[in-house]
């Protein structure tokens, strides 16, 4: 989640601003400061131990180091973005300017100059963002060097681009040969610097790739073996028929590499024409991933695949004679573990310090892999069910739900909260919709599945426990309360007057996304395409106006009575004094010439000033947030970018919003993907 902070009066989690999503967060933004804020989820005992907090929750394909001091990081996920740390790893933060892809899978920095780095772009699904980017400002912008269009990426752990670093430029100040295996075919080459990309070769894409650190040559490796090519990866002549997981090179021992299969660990130190089989003892029978030590080769790192969510680490402090199982404190963190397939990145020059994934966040060791640790303030990506709006007498007062992590509540506007395990299972769970009643009581949905339909489940003593009804929901992901009466609690398609001891179907209504704090303290949602409200506390509904298409979300205007409403189809309108007037042309496109609308929300402080967003899912927008301080009439993007932005801060945040909501107390605004 991700929130604008209100300097002025507004205030984003671009991914856990709560920017919560997927590009996934929960964010504040102070409207006249431009800043964007992630909200981690974090409990009171993690702040206690001196972290800011990061939940995570986005599934990691690739993490890396640079090869010098340590001090930046990349780490990429499936559909979640990237992140950066320029500090080491103490603090990580979204670093998706310019870059489109919803993920990544896979970067490379240049070894001669940390300030330039290759991302491979990715998603679940093919899109017209994905191909090649390169920073040349550690990854605080990003520009599309090479689009292809036809893979998608998804679950892609193979290291597949890398710079050779003895292509040095002295007045470049870089490296100017890297090489890149396209998913879908071939091996590019580009010459200055990763600028610019020729494809030589057609046969070993969706290769694990690696180069001489000197030499420049090429090595690739697949199920069908291991293939060294000497001419800039034009041709390609195969040294071993081994079935290989994962190989790994060195820059401090440029003529060795080490290759695995799945039960066996080999080592080249002729540059990869001959491979000699460590035979150690302990070694795994099904190794996915591999990574030696640069600082000592002795220490070694893999991942053995046990199941679909079993995937220990080990290491070897001895060059891979002996192997010892990893252990994981996640003590500081806030969501249950999942075990994921590990990378690795070792620091350069550290041989103790090594970086994996843990669970659905970033984790390190500080032993050589004895025992790895959270370690990942201000990785927040949790992705949020369904829309959000705080409690309305005490706006301090929040609960979220997340598509598979359960949810969370706090009681401090954000400072802190409390994991909710509503669907009482270990590994998390699928709720859609939350509202908090009052600090005891709260409502969600626990679904058997992603947007499917489920009972109502409620906690009455603060998130501890819940306790499933047998109400089935299938109505619009949204929950809210009414201002007349905060006993009345409204979820999806059902009310209650008793704060959910009793419900009733609504009647004329499928979801209430909005009350009004002030004159009539009135309700509104949503029937089909209708826009309805209630004065009686959910009793009976009235039309206010029939939209085109269906409508996905109200805000409301208190001092002049107007309504700001979204629909499908990724339209936005002005209802004032019984005249509906469509705004979508009024709001800017983003950097393909689409326009993004799910979501609105106003300033009740200052109801001109209105707020809009939305995803485009399958690549991520850079039009995200948009903001009116004339009420509607014009609109300016507020999504960090560099496309268009001239005030906003270099730092990310605020991607791929779908519910965006102003604390009528603080105003900050608050951003949920």
């Amino acid at each position: 989640m991700y929130g604008l902070k209100n300097i002025y009066t507004m205030i984003n989690k671009f991914s856990s601003f709560i920017f919560i999503l997927f590009i996934s967060q929960l964010l504040s933004f102070r409207s006249s400061a431009q800043t964007w804020e992630a909200i981690p989820l974090v409990s009171q005992k993690i702040l206690n131990s001196g972290n800011t907090g990061g939940e995570g929750c986005q599934w990691p394909q690739a993490i890396e180091m640079d090869h010098t001091d340590g001090s930046f990081l990349l780490f990429g996920t499936d559909v979640g973005g990237i992140y950066r740390s320029t500090n080491g790893g103490l603090n990580w933060e979204p670093c998706n300017i310019g870059y489109n892809p919803r993920g990544n899978c896979g970067f490379a920095i240049d070894p001669n100059n940390n300030n330039r780095a290759l991302a491979v772009g990715g998603n679940s699904t093919t899109n017209q963002s994905h191909g090649l980017y390169l920073t040349t400002d550690m990854g605080a912008s990003w520009k599309h060097v090479l689009p292809i269009s036809n893979y998608d990426g998804f679950r892609g752990f193979k290291d597949k681009v890398a710079f050779v670093k003895g292509s040095f430029d002295a007045e470049k100040q870089a490296s100017q040969i890297a090489y890149w295996s396209n998913p879908s075919g071939g091996i590019y080459k580009s010459e200055n610097g990763g600028l610019a990309w020729t494809k030589v070769n057609n046969d070993f894409g969706d290769c694990i790739l690696k180069v001489h650190p000197d030499s420049g040559f090429v090595y690739v490796a697949n199920q069908n073996g291991f293939y060294k090519s000497t001419d800039g990866g034009k041709t390609f002549v195969k040294k071993t028929e081994a079935s290989v997981r994962d190989i790994d090179v060195v820059l401090t021992e440029p003529n060795s590499v080490y290759l695995t299969t799945s039960n066996a660990l080999y080592k080249s130190v002729d540059g990869g024409n001959n491979f000699v089989k460590i035979n150690g003892t302990s070694y795994p029978a099904n190794v996915v991933t591999l990574k030696v030590s640069p600082a000592n080769p002795l220490r070694i790192a893999i991942c053995n695949s046990e199941g679909d969510y079993t995937k220990p680490a080990y290491y070897s402090e001895d060059g891979g004679e002996t192997w010892k199982k990893s252990q994981f404190d996640n003590s500081n963190a806030f969501m249950p573990f999942n075990g994921r397939t590990h990378k690795f990145c070792w620091h350069p020059t550290n041989e103790s310090k090594i970086w994996a994934f843990g669970g659905d966040w970033i984790t390190s060791s500080s032993n050589g892999g004895k025992i790895f640790k959270w370690d990942a303030n201000g990785y927040t990506g949790v992705l949020v069910g369904g829309t959000i709006n705080f409690n309305v007498s005490n706006s301090d007062l929040v609960y979220v739900a997340s598509q598979d992590y359960n949810g969370a509540f706090t009681k401090d506007g954000g400072k802190s909260w409390n994991y909710c395990n509503a669907s009482n299972l270990g590994w998390g769970g699928f709720t859609y919709a939350a509202y908090a009643a009052s600090d005891k009581v709260l409502v969600t949905m626990v679904a058997p599945g992603w947007h499917q339909a489920g009972p109502i489940t409620i906690s009455r003593d603060g998130g501890v426990t819940f306790t499933k009804t047998n109400l089935i929901c299938s109505g619009l992901e949204t929950a809210c309360g009414d201002a007349k009466d905060t006993a009345v609690i409204y979820f999806r398609e059902y009310y209650s007057k008793d704060l959910g001891h009793t419900w009733q179907k609504m009647k004329g209504c499928n979801g209430v996304f909005i009350a009004n704090l002030s004159g009539e303290k009135e309700v509104y949602g949503a029937n089909g395409k209708a826009v309805v409200k209630s004065t009686d506390k959910g009793d009976t509904w009235q039309t206010v106006a029939n939209l085109p298409e269906n409508v996905l979300d109200v805000a409301i205007d208190p001092i002049k009575s107007r309504l700001f409403v979204v629909t499908n189809g990724n339209r936005i309108f002005r209802i004032e004094d019984s005249k509906t007037e469509e705004l979508t042309s009024k709001i800017p496109t983003d950097q393909y010439n689409n326009k993004a609308i799910k979501t609105v929300a106003v300033d009740v402080n200052n109801p001109n000033i209105v707020f809009c967003a939305g995803p485009k899912n399958v690549y991520k927008t850079d039009a995200s947030v948009k903001r009116s301080q004339d009420g509607g009439n014009t609109w300016e993007i507020i999504t960090p970018n560099n496309r268009t932005n001239t005030e906003i801060p270099a730092s990310d945040g605020a991607n791929e919003v779908f519910g965006v909501r102003v604390n009528p107390k603080t105003r900050d605004v608050w951003c949920t993907g």
